[in-house]
């Protein structure tokens, strides 16, 4: 077993001493590589020098050329080369724009250009803002000014409401009334108006009150209106339906409407028969400026009030819905400023 060992222990020994020859081998010829190698450095590096002085000759050559290019040109032209006196220097602060001047400028230029807009804007608005330039438009008292409602639960102004309905209705123990209420475009509020009014009346004074719509759709009950009554369709009670205190009827359905405005004179003696049921009856119509028809209604009423939406009815159309009411014949109350916008709040407008 010793000799085996000893035999294996000069066998790795020759194969080790084999092994290291041959990496003493591989190390003499790196060795020889890397000498070579170095014998070629210092040609690289001279070669990367030269590369260099040749690029910098090269741009200094290329701007001596276009020097040149430039002296030969101005010489042609006879131009003499401008010369330097100074350098240029950065100011300390600059000389324009002066801020100041220039926002106080602003300023007074800007305002004044505003305030001519605003006047131009004023001059050339037909529209109504208050009451006292309906009134010298129309020529007619203002019977009432209500504000914008806001939302479905604003209400009109109690006093105002009051005032209107002093102005347009009887006395005590007079006879009855009917009003018509007339606006130049739909939706100004003569609906709203006419309701209002006839609450007050019923419910505050007590008054037998009526609200006679133009036109009712064919599904509202009840089914009867005024035009069945003339044309023999219906009873005349069964076209007044109770709404709260007082009375709402409409003189046809939407069909039928223009065949009522033909007829209004057959509507004459159904309106005498109201007369004797009610106090105060208030026909309410719109459209007047498209609907021309819906002035004919004037002749069964003993006055009429025209209803101009603030800011949107514009003074020539109210000019001539009042010239053809003057045309029917129709008395006119006044006028009523509607949906009219406080820009400014109320305790300063108070104040003014």
């Amino acid at each position: 077993m010793v000799r085996n060992i000893r035999r294996n222990i000069a066998a790795e020994e020759s194969a080790l001493r084999e092994t290291l020859g041959a990496l003493n081998g591989q190390i003499a010829d790196l060795d020889r590589q890397i000498a070579e190698k170095q014998q070629h450095r210092a040609g690289y590096d001279e070669l990367i020098r030269l590369v260099q002085v040749s690029d910098s000759a090269y741009k200094v050559a290329q701007e001596r050329y276009q020097s040149a290019q430039v002296n030969d040109d101005l010489n042609q032209r006879k131009i003499t080369r401008v010369s330097v006196i100074q350098q240029p220097t950065v100011p300390e602060k600059p000389s324009h724009p002066k801020k100041l001047l220039t926002l106080v400028m602003a300023l007074i230029v800007g305002g004044g250009l505003a305030a001519a807009r605003c006047l131009f804007a004023e001059l050339m608005d037909q529209t109504f803002m208050n009451s006292e330039q309906l009134r010298l438009v129309a020529g007619r008292p203002v019977l009432a000014s209500f504000a914008r409602r806001r939302g479905k639960a604003g209400l009109f102004s109690r006093k105002d409401i009051a005032a209107l309905y002093q102005s347009v209705a009887l006395p005590p123990g007079q006879p009855s009334r009917v009003v018509q209420l007339v606006s130049c475009h739909a939706g100004e509020g003569t609906s709203s108006i006419a309701a209002e009014l006839a609450r007050y009346a019923s419910d505050s004074l007590k008054r037998r009150v009526l609200v006679v719509e133009p036109s009712v759709a064919p599904t509202v009950q009840p089914i009867v209106n005024l035009l069945d009554v003339v044309e023999g369709h219906g009873q005349l009670q069964a076209a007044l339906r109770q709404a709260g205190t007082h009375y709402q009827t409409a003189l046809a359905v939407e069909p039928a409407v223009d065949r009522a405005f033909a007829n209004v004179d057959a509507l004459s003696g159904v309106f005498s028969q109201l007369r004797g049921m009610f106090d105060l009856i208030l026909v309410a119509a719109s459209g007047a400026s498209h609907e021309t028809s819906v002035l004919a209604l004037s002749r069964l009423a003993d006055g009429v009030v025209v209803v101009v939406e603030a800011e949107k009815t514009r003074a020539p159309v109210v000019k001539q819905i009042l010239q053809q009411l003057a045309e029917t014949g129709a008395q006119i109350f006044g006028t009523v400023l509607n949906k009219r916008n406080f820009y400014i709040p109320g305790w300063l407008y108070n104040r003014l």
